[in-house]
């Protein structure tokens, strides 16, 4: 197992993809850009709006259907919010974009509000961002630019991100993918898929001149940043101590969530010095099939110490049960100007919080697999 102490950590955000950007031409008037911060405790991105020409505070969230305000924003006490989600029209100015009778959601958002240490006012969810072919994040400059449709007609990803040093790679385009569940199984272009058991499983390049171990540790079941299960208390303790991005996630408290860490260790060649691991991510979430077939690319990681992934799902409203979400993982490895294919798995989040792992076979993933061009949509 990797020592714990080294690993790198960072975290597999399913509902927004790190992707290479390309920069198209567009009318001035189909494009809108704004500032945005990140918040200080969440792991979220704020931006400031007007509703009805009042300044407000929005958590961007890509994972909420709707947009939804705090009853106070619309002159309503708590104690008068007539039912949790109502509809209401409102006049919503997001930079210098404005849209009359807007109709957003009333919601308690005292959770998100306890958590977040800026004042949120509300959420610009998915509703909003469907105005929209493009959104860019650009991390760097804490920038979102929102494009209507580029200046040839092309439609694009929904939400990209634009890193700091986002390198293009050669590499990533599929064939058509077609994952179906039945019988307990998982079923890939017509090959069944075999569930991970074991705690551990090493993946191979095609030539054999690169190995690496992924580690599956336990899965935590959390409620406000602390473990349901009691005895899984100093566990929780330890990872939050080894890991700084679990110590992030158990400080949202969030009111049901789930953590596992996945730990990564190069096994061949033993130097991994300029070695880079990367993620091409496929989405075959049940939950919205307008997204099955959504590709992004996670961030480039470096292989010279072991690194931890974060699986992590959580909500911010009280609820019984996840979301869940499956995704399908294809992991490359870059030797120098080289990149080569290393290994797949699919990965289901249950609505109970469990994780599993479906190992595609190396057969099948080179017959996926279309070297030397970006995924298209």
């Amino acid at each position: 197992m990797p020592d714990m102490s080294k690993l790198v950590s960072r975290v597999l955000l399913l509902a927004l993809f790190l992707t290479p950007f390309q920069e198209h031409p567009a009318a001035a008037d189909s494009v809108l850009k704004v500032r945005f911060e990140f918040a200080k405790v969440r792991n979220s991105i704020l931006i400031s709006a007007r509703i009805n020409g009042k300044p407000v505070l929005l958590i961007f969230d890509t994972g909420s259907a709707r947009t939804a305000l705090c009853p106070e924003v619309v002159g309503l006490s708590r104690d008068a919010l007539a039912s949790e989600g109502a509809n209401r029209e409102v006049t919503l100015q997001v930079g210098n974009r404005k849209w009359d009778n807007r109709s957003v959601a009333d919601m308690n958002l005292s959770q998100a509000q306890s958590v977040c240490q800026e004042g949120i006012n509300g959420i610009l969810g998915l509703d909003f961002l469907k105005e929209f072919s493009l959104v860019t994040i650009n991390t760097e400059y804490q920038t979102l630019t929102l494009t209507e449709q580029d200046a040839t007609g092309q439609r694009h990803d929904p939400v990209l991100i634009q890193g700091a040093r986002a390198d293009k790679p050669s590499f990533g385009n599929l064939r058509k993918l077609a994952l179906e569940r039945g019988s307990g199984q998982y079923v890939l272009n017509g090959t069944k898929l075999s569930r991970i058991s074991a705690d551990a499983i090493c993946l191979n390049t095609a030539d054999l001149s690169h190995t690496i171990c992924i580690t599956f540790l336990e899965t935590v079941l959390l409620s406000k940043g602390e473990p349901i299960d009691r005895s899984k208390k100093d566990l929780v303790s330890k990872w939050s101590e080894q890991i700084p991005l679990v110590g992030k996630i158990l400080k949202q408290q969030d009111p049901i969530a789930s953590l596992k860490p996945l730990g990564y260790a190069l096994i061949a060649p033993k130097d991994g010095k300029g070695l880079h691991l990367r993620e091409l991510l496929w989405s075959a979430n049940p939950a919205d099939r307008n997204k099955i077939g959504d590709t992004g690319f996670g961030p480039l990681m470096q292989l010279s110490e072991p690194m931890v992934d974060i699986q992590y799902r959580g909500l911010i409203a009280p609820s019984d049960h996840l979301i869940a979400k499956i995704m399908l993982q294809i992991l490359y490895i870059q030797d120098g100007a080289e990149w080569m294919t290393l290994g797949a798995f699919v990965t289901v989040s249950q609505p109970n919080g469990d994780y599993e792992f479906y190992l595609v076979p190396r057969d099948l993933l080179d017959q996926i697999v279309i070297d030397g061009e970006c995924p298209k949509q």
